[in-house]
């Protein structure tokens, strides 16, 4: 039942989000695809936005890195939560982001500016980043485990998942760790532009 519900998720998704690409795909959770222009595109508005804020030296294939794991992480959580039942409404997200804009100086500008320079998220992504991050709050409080525990219990929850539905990442980004939810470095820089 369980593999049923998931497989049928990660299609209803896929349906939803899955794009065509003549450059292939950056990374596939189960039949969802991430794109490489998808990808591109998260990274140059991460680029942007260290630009904006001061010329941040930032490594362009450690931000492209960060797209495809943070895409990866968003899947899995949202599968995870629909398989438990936990739900986050928009209204959650705008409440969310309105108090913590509140206490930002500059508001949501500086707020999209600052998750984009510190922590890799586009600034067209803060919703989505945002509702992640509050499912994975009550997917810890789930587990029903005392803080600590509760954080790993959730770490192999999702590791499993990511084992049962399957993930690729393009070898130009690296490796897929499913027991740290990240992606390793590739042994050379695949992601970087070709020199001449």
């Amino acid at each position: 039942m369980r593999r049923a519900v998931i497989a049928a998720l990660a299609v209803s998704t896929a349906m939803l989000t899955a794009c065509t690409n003549q450059a292939g795909a950056a990374a596939l959770v189960g039949d969802v695809v991430f794109s490489e222009t998808q990808v591109q595109a998260d990274t140059a508005e991460v680029l942007g936005a260290a630009d904006a804020a001061g010329g941040i030296q930032v490594e362009n294939a450690a931000v492209a890195r960060e797209q495809v794991r943070r895409l990866v992480t968003e899947e899995l959580v949202e599968l995870a939560a629909a398989e438990q039942g936990v739900e986050v409404t928009a209204g959650d997200v705008d409440r969310s982001i309105a108090q913590v804009a509140a206490t930002t100086p500059g508001g949501v500008d500086a707020l999209e500016l600052q998750l984009a320079t510190q922590n890799g998220v586009p600034p067209s992504a803060l919703e989505s980043f945002v509702r992640t991050f509050l499912l994975q709050q009550e997917l810890v409080a789930a587990t029903g485990a005392p803080p600590g525990l509760a954080e790993q219990q959730y770490v192999s929850q999702l590791a499993e998942l990511s084992d049962e539905v399957g993930v690729s990442i393009s070898p130009r980004y690296g490796e897929w760790v499913p027991t740290e939810l990240r992606v390793a470095e590739p042994p050379f820089d695949l992601a970087a532009p070709p020199t001449t």
